[in-house]
């Protein structure tokens, strides 16, 4: 994706098409798998962490970026836009992250009866094992 087409993408989501912005959607549009914000740090140049950070939470409430929680305390970023909903399936030994394209549960999402919850919004289902390298 051309850096124009980022920022009007941006722009059009009500977001500022800061360098930083732009350089964070650029990285992630040419990434397959989510990126951890220390992957993110080495292949983008912002100022500082912050920076980074606060460019993350704006991109994410934009819906423009989605976190993925990948355990307790592994969270990763992939792009949400132009991307259909899918899963991860995550290697416990070295930290492989692959997509799984497929979503069993959708259908079952919509049957999902609550006492508590009149609608389900979205829904987050990873995997984890062990990949065919360290096994």
């Amino acid at each position: 994706m051309k850096t124009h087409a980022i920022a009007d993408m941006l722009r059009e989501t009500g977001t500022k098409a800061t360098k930083a912005r732009i350089g964070l959607v650029a990285a992630l549009v040419a990434e397959r798998y989510p990126l951890s914000i220390k992957e993110i740090s080495r292949k983008v140049k912002v100022p500082n962490q912050s920076t980074l950070y606060r460019s993350l939470r704006s991109l994410v409430e934009a819906g423009i970026v989605r976190e993925v929680h990948l355990g307790p305390d592994a969270v990763r970023y992939e792009m949400s836009v132009g991307r259909h909903h899918h899963h991860h399936i995550v290697c416990t030994s070295c930290g492989t992250v692959e997509d799984i394209d497929t979503c069993a549960i959708e259908g079952a999402v919509a049957g999902i009866k609550s006492k508590r919850f009149s609608v389900i919004t979205d829904h987050s289902l990873e995997f984890f094992g062990i990949c065919k390298s360290c096994a």
